[in-house]
This record gives structure tokens, C-alpha cells and sequence, in this order.
């Protein structure tokens, strides 16, 4: 995506020969224009099919950054690609453009200081119309740029007013339109039922059992919908969750026997069998590489699994502080001492010999990978978060959003630079990075480190650059989903925006809860904030916003949340119900 972009064009010195040094230009300047319109097309399709960008708007050398109410001192062209002849007219100021824009009305210019008598343009900032700029887009904004229009000439400290001054504003629309087409990032396309492959209805219901029995934990006391409870969107309503020994359910579940709570919130499982998903975990450890898996089993993978999300499922059937439990309290545990596939069999073994599940099955033949399978298979259909207002309002249903949620939309895919990293129909990007977010408790603390602390991407990558980096979660019906970052630090929506705008102040003023364990380490957050200064590209931060427009933002990913369980299918409302029984006869967790 093209991060910002100036277009500076100038006609010649004296207004007398404008016309006809144009006219001699027609054809060379049409041809011109008309590569650039087709060098735009194919960065735009680039971008879409993320094969990447080959050009960027880029200044001249002696470009020179302005001030308000000045124009620049030199053109800027897309690429290497320029017009042979330039057109200038006067301008505001220079501005950035920020993803997907329309066209706003141009300050008055002030004056005009341009070298050697020279006129320059510069567009100014505009801002998201919301569905507006899709109308604005269709329409061509090179067949609108005149080369016959005369604008007048304006000397060196002259005023930009009197005569020319409207075909002045036109043509300076026409060029910020031009411009924004190359610079816009769409609304992303609707979450449909088509971005989620398609399961047997026994597979699912195979795998629903599976979900709801602790017949998979170690010491049969805890199932997958302890963590990832239906009524907290997928989630459990902790910052961070009590795994094995704990006792109760969701934002009520006490510690117990539990030694301690688990390193990393317990992310919601809304659209993870999407098939826009590249990357699952917080720091991406299990992740699509070409057409191959990579994940921290290696080639030790089971093989014939479905998908990502079928992988992904494998691990916190092992993890000690989650499922598995203390290597001497059952053989499970005790398997994932030696390597995970051996702990994989005995689960399966385990299974096997539970005669519904061999029925469900239809077969004896129950291996790791089948229930994997299975679970993915569950989750994906259960858990998607269609239908939504947002997803309304993308396939043309204008009413969809109320005033406050298209405001906030405006917001979101505007100034306040969401959707920089929040993009596409997951409002994700996939990739990671450093918000500054405060410790609470030790974390992931990866193998041989010698000091108590999450790393995120670090421990997967070995890149120092992705020192506390974190994939961008889904937005997804985030707002049932608290609390939020990857160890669940921010208890609400505006918590955590508030912490985006300016995360180094936040992360200084962060008091954590009282019955949360918080890393006091100086030393560790001096590392978080030299890291968070040494690569600011990885730290996406919104524009700073009053309390009305984070109202308004907060409003717009309420329009993200799936429909309200009165009107959900009957299917999907069934899917995410506690079963009265499971295969195994032990009693289903999970309400």
C-alpha cells in the first residue's frame, strides 16, 4: 500500500505561451498520462494480489518540504515515469495521504514562492467519504484534467485569488482525484459463507464432541471450551486465563490447583478457519510458508491435516499450563516430556477406545490428525462472525450503519489510521507489531532466555526487529471479545485506543489489575520502549483523537459483531450450546 504521495505539476513560465506549448504537447502528454493510468492499474493489482509495489510517489532531489500556505519548491511524479510538460498552478500545503480517500475543498492558498517564477501544485489533504469515494473513483479523472484551461499567472509573493482562481480549484480537484485513486485502499470485500471451506455435518458434530469433553486434557478436567467459551465469543473474559487445576468457568474461573495462570490471552476464536488466515498465535508460530506449514513441531507435524487452524489445535492439547498438566500427574503429560507426537498417540489412543467416538468416526482407525481434523472442522463452522452490520453496509444495504458507526468508519479507514494495520475482511493484517503494550505477568518466556519476558515474534523469527511484536489481531466481533492485546492488558475498547495514541505514555501510566501478577522489571520495560523507538514503522499508531471521535470508533467496531444469537440459524446456534453429554460419559465443560 502506498504510504504517501504528492503530485506537483507545472505548465510553463509565462501565461501567454501556456496554450500553446500544451497543444504542441497533446499527444506526448496523453501518452504519457495513459502509461501512468496503467502503471497505477497494475500497482493497484499488485497490492490486491500482494505481490508489491515496484514504484512509489517520490520527491525530486531538490523537493523541499513546505509549510502551510506555501507551494513546494519541485515536482514529484509516480515512479520514474514524468510529464514532459508540467502543469503548475498555486497551493495550500503539503500533506500526506492516508489510505482511502475523497476530495475535500482546498484551503486558500496564501502565497505562492516557487523558483525561477515557476508554479507548483500540491495536493492537499482529503479525507474518507465513506461510500462516497467508490462514486468518486468510477469516474476519470484523466479525462477531467483540461489542457486547455488557462489559470493566470502569479508572481513571486503574489496572492493565489482574483482571476483563475476557480478553474484553479477544479483542475486541483481533478489532480487530488487522479491522485487518490493511486493512493486509496478500498473498504474491504463482505465476510461470506465462500471464505470458509465446507465440512460434513458429522465431521462437525464429531468434532463438536471433542470440544465440550475433557476426555483431551491430561487429567480429564478441562476441555478446549474452558479457554474458548461460546459465551464469551470464543474467549474466556480473563486477561489472562487459568488452564489446568483451575475450578469454574469463564470471567468467574478461580485458580484452584493451578500453579499459575497462562502466558498470553486466550484469543477468541471468531473466522480463524477463514481462508484469508496466514497466521495463527499471537506470535505467529504456526503459519502458512508457500504450501507448507511451519509450526513449533517442525517435520514432526502430523500429516494429513486440513488446514492451519487444524494444526493449530494440536498444541494446547500438550501445553503443561494449559491442557497436559504436570508431566507426573498423567501419561499424556508425561509423553510431551519426550516429543510431542508420542503425547499426540496417547490422546488418540485415549479416544479410540471410547466406542461413540468410534461410531461418530465411522471407522476404528483414529489417529491425532482425524481429530485435529475434526476440531478445526468445529470451529470453523461454529465460529463465524458473517452477517454482520459492517458486512451489510459492504454489500450495498446503505442503513445498515447508524450516523456514529459511518462516522466511525470514516474515522477507522481515515485520520485515525486503522486500517493501516486493521485491513481487509478480517481487519487484520497478519502481520506484527510493537505497540509498547505493558507486561503483565512473565509471558512466553522462550526456551534457554535467560531473563522473564515475551518477546512475541522474536522467539519465532530470531529477528531482533521483531523484538514484542504481535500479530494484529481480528476485529471480529472484538467488541465481545475483552479484554484485549495478547496478554489481555486492556480491559475495554477505549482502554486500548486510548493506549494506541500514544502507547509510551501508556505503557508509563499502565496499572494493572490488583488480582493480575505485573512484571515489574525496569530493565524490561526500558527494552520494550528502546524497541518500540528503534523500528517506529512496526508501531502503527492512530492519529490523536478527542473523545467524541473515539466514541464514534468505538460505535463502528460494535458494527463489526456477528448477529445477536436471536438471529442466528438454527445450525450455528446449536453448534455453539454446551452438549448435555459426550461420547466419553465425563460431564461437558464449558457453561
Amino acid at each position: 500500500m502506498l504510504q504517501s504521495g504528492r503530485i506537483s505539476v507545472l505548465l510553463g513560465r509565462e501565461g501567454k505561451q501556456m496554450l500553446p506549448i500544451i497543444g504542441q504537447q497533446w499527444r506526448k502528454t496523453g501518452l504519457v498520462l495513459f502509461r501512468q493510468a496503467a502503471a497505477l492499474f497494475g500497482q493497484m493489482v499488485r497490492c490486491a494480489f500482494g505481490l508489491g509495489l515496484n514504484g512509489k510517489f517520490r520527491p525530486k532531489k531538490r523537493a523541499e518540504r513546505i509549510r502551510r500556505g506555501q507551494s513546494c519548491t519541485a515536482g514529484v511524479s509516480f515512479g520514474k515515469m514524468q510529464l514532459r510538460r508540467r502543469m503548475a498552478f498555486a497551493c495550500c500545503a503539503f500533506q500526506k495521504f492516508d489510505a482511502p480517500y475523497g476530495i475535500f475543498r482546498v484551503a486558500k492558498a496564501q502565497r505562492v514562492n516557487p523558483p525561477q517564477k515557476e508554479l507548483c501544485l500540491c495536493i492537499a489533504r482529503v479525507r474518507c467519504w465513506g461510500k462516497q469515494c467508490d462514486s468518486l473513483r468510477k469516474l476519470s479523472p484523466l479525462k477531467r484534467i483540461s489542457r486547455s484551461l488557462h489559470i493566470g499567472e502569479r508572481r513571486r509573493g503574489e496572492d493565489a485569488g482574483g482571476k483563475g482562481k476557480f478553474t484553479h480549484w477544479i483542475v486541483l480537484y481533478c489532480a487530488g482525484l487522479f491522485a487518490g485513486v493511486a493512493q486509496a485502499q478500498e473498504l474491504p470485500k463482505a465476510l461470506v459463507a465462500g471464505d470458509f471451506a465446507q465440512y460434513p455435518a458429522n465431521e462437525v458434530a464429531f468434532g463438536r464432541a471433542l470440544f465440550f469433553d475433557p476426555v483431551l486434557s491430561g487429567n480429564r478436567n478441562i476441555s478446549c471450551a474452558t479457554c474458548h467459551n461460546p459465551r464469551y465469543g470464543g474467549s474466556d473474559g480473563q486477561a489472562l486465563g487459568i488452564g489446568e487445576g483451575g475450578t469454574g468457568h469463564g470471567a468467574g474461573r478461580q485458580m484452584g490447583q493451578a500453579v499459575g495462570r497462562q502466558a498470553r490471552n486466550a484469543p477468541a476464536l471468531w473466522d480463524l478457519g477463514a481462508r484469508q488466515v496466514r497466521r495463527l498465535f499471537h506470535d505467529g508460530r504456526v503459519e502458512w510458508q508457500g504450501a507448507v506449514i511451519r509450526s513449533p513441531a517442525g517435520e514432526l507435524l502430523p500429516e494429513g491435516l486440513n488446514g492451519l487452524l487444524a494444526a493449530q489445535v494440536l498444541f494446547p492439547l500438550i501445553a503443561r499450563m494449559e491442557m497436559g498438566g504436570h508431566p507426573k500427574s498423567n501419561e499424556i503429560a508425561a509423553a510431551a516430556q519426550q516429543t510431542a507426537p508420542q503425547a499426540w498417540d496417547r490422546i488418540a489412543d485415549r479416544v479410540a477406545a471410547i466406542a461413540g467416538y468410534r461410531e461418530m468416526a465411522g471407522h476404528d482407525d483414529i489417529n491425532i490428525a482425524l481429530l485435529a481434523n475434526a476440531l478445526a472442522a468445529y470451529i470453523s463452522t461454529a465460529f463465524r462472525s458473517t452477517g454482520s452490520a459492517f458486512d451489510r453496509y459492504l454489500e450495498g444495504e446503505s442503513t445498515a450503519l447508524t450516523a456514529d458507526q459511518r462516522d466511525g468508519m470514516a474515522l477507522f479507514y481515515g485520520v485515525a489510521q486503522c486500517s493501516q494495520c486493521h485491513s481487509g475482511p478480517l481487519l487484520s493484517d497478519q502481520t506484527f507489531h510493537n505497540l509498547a503494550m505493558p507486561p503483565l505477568g512473565p509471558g512466553r518466556i522462550r526456551r534457554f532466555d535467560p531473563v522473564a519476558r515475551d518477546t512475541g515474534r522474536l522467539a519465532v523469527s530470531d529477528d531482533v526487529r521483531d523484538s514484542y511484536r504481535f500479530r494484529t489481531p481480528f476485529l471480529r466481533n472484538v467488541a465481545h471479545t475483552a479484554p484485549y492485546g495478547h496478554n489481555g492488558a486492556f480491559p475495554t475498547l477505549r482502554a486500548v485506543i486510548w493506549h494506541h495514541m500514544d502507547p509510551l505514555v501508556g505503557l508509563a501510566d499502565f496499572i494493572p489489575p490488583d488480582t493480575m501478577p505485573h512484571w515489574q522489571d525496569v530493565t524490561e520495560l526500558n527494552r520494550i520502549r528502546a524497541a518500540f523507538l528503534a523500528y517506529p514503522r512496526a508501531a502503527q499508531v492512530p492519529a490523536t483523537l478527542d473523545s467524541q471521535q473515539i466514541d464514534q470508533l468505538i460505535h463502528f467496531l460494535h458494527s463489526l459483531s456477528a448477529p445477536s444469537s436471536s438471529t442466528l440459524s438454527r445450525d450455528q446456534m446449536n453448534l455453539q450450546t454446551v452438549p448435555d453429554t459426550v461420547p466419553s460419559g465425563l460431564t461437558p465443560v464449558g457453561d
